[in-house]
Formats: structure tokens, C-alpha cells, sequence
């Protein structure tokens, strides 16, 4: 079996709770933040704020994850009861093999029997006063606005906005999904952490 071809049969997602018959399974992780603020004193677009991140990780982990894990929420502001927000996280998994344990974990909250692990590939920000936020990102940041009320009833519109969103990281570019990235981390060549 090749790297990132993966055989269920193989894993054998067992119900014995010996650790070292465990799977560890290594995970190629894209995780997409939106942010978009207002005053409440505003209509429309006036004065939105936006932050958009991209983070892109390895993870070596005992876990099962699904394909994708998306969250919405429209309303105040926690940190300000003056502002309104819409906040989206969406994460994609994508499993990639197993990972080999560490024979010698360090510490024991980051040891799972030398399981779990992560290593960040990259991470991208834009953000209103801090960075520029591209023109064609702020038209779709907006079309997000636009269906606040209605985050339920349109993920999957929502999700096709979010990936055009996606495309406009070229540092941390979220199409770059490929298994081979993950080989030298999974395989735990070199430092373990």
C-alpha cells in the first residue's frame, strides 16, 4: 500500500482499548476563519471589518475525523455589545496513512501512548488596518454578509463562497492537499516534535 492510500481494513477501526492497538492516523488539516464586524449604529455595508485566515497543518492523532466540520454564528459581538458579527470556521480533513508513535514521548499530555502531534504548514491573514484585504476578497467577504440571516438555510452556498474565498491565499494555498507533504511528519523521520 502506497503513502495516502488508505485501507479501512488495515486501520481497523477496533474497539480495543490497548493503546498500541490503536490507530494513529496522520491528518492533513485546512482550517478557514471568517470574521466580519460592524457597528451596531450601521446598515447596509458601512463600515465593515473583516479577518480572514487560512491555517494549514499536519496532525498525528488517534481521532476519527469527518471530511469537513462547518460553524456559523450571526450576532453580538462578545467582546463589544456596540458590534454585530458573523463568524464562519470551516475545516477540512483529509487522511493521509498512519503515523508512527514516537517511542519516546516527552511529555505525557502531548505523548498519547506518542500519538498525537501536530506541525503547522502554514498560515495566512487578512485583515482590515492590518493588512490589505484584496477587492475581490471584500466583494465576497460581503456576499457572506449578505446571507447573515440565513446561515442555516444556505451552507452549501455559503460553502461554494467559501471556496472561492480559499483561492485567494497564494502563501497558504488550500488547493495544496496533497498527502505527499505529510510523508516525512507521519513517518516520523527527524525530531517528533
Amino acid at each position: 500500500m502506497k503513502f495516502g492510500d488508505i485501507d479501512s481494513t488495515r486501520f481497523g477501526f477496533r474497539s480495543n482499548k490497548d493503546d498500541k492497538d490503536k490507530p494513529c492516523f496522520c491528518w492533513l488539516i485546512s482550517t478557514l476563519k471568517i470574521s466580519i464586524l460592524q457597528d451596531k449604529s450601521k446598515k447596509g455595508f458601512e463600515n465593515l471589518n473583516y479577518m480572514a485566515t487560512h491555517d494549514k497543518k499536519m496532525e498525528c492523532s488517534e481521532e476519527t475525523y469527518p471530511t469537513d466540520d462547518y460553524e456559523a454564528s450571526f450576532g453580538t459581538n462578545p467582546f463589544s455589545r456596540f458590534q454585530r458579527e458573523l463568524k464562519i470556521k470551516w475545516t477540512t480533513y483529509k487522511l493521509c496513512g498512519k503515523c508512527e508513535r514516537d517511542p519516546n514521548p516527552l511529555l505525557a499530555v502531548h505523548s498519547a501512548k506518542g500519538c498525537a502531534r501536530e506541525k503547522r504548514l502554514c498560515i495566512e491573514i487578512f485583515e482590515t488596518g492590518k493588512t490589505a484585504v484584496p477587492i475581490t476578497l471584500q466583494k465576497l467577504l460581503k456576499k457572506l454578509w449578505e446571507l447573515r440571516s440565513t446561515l442555516d438555510q444556505k451552507e452549501t452556498v455559503i460553502k461554494g463562497i467559501l471556496k472561492d474565498i480559499k483561492k485567494k491565499f497564494k502563501k497558504c494555498d488550500p488547493s495544496k492537499m496533497a498527502c505527499d507533504q505529510t510523508k516525512s511528519f507521519c513517518e516520523g523521520k527527524g525530531k517528533f516534535f
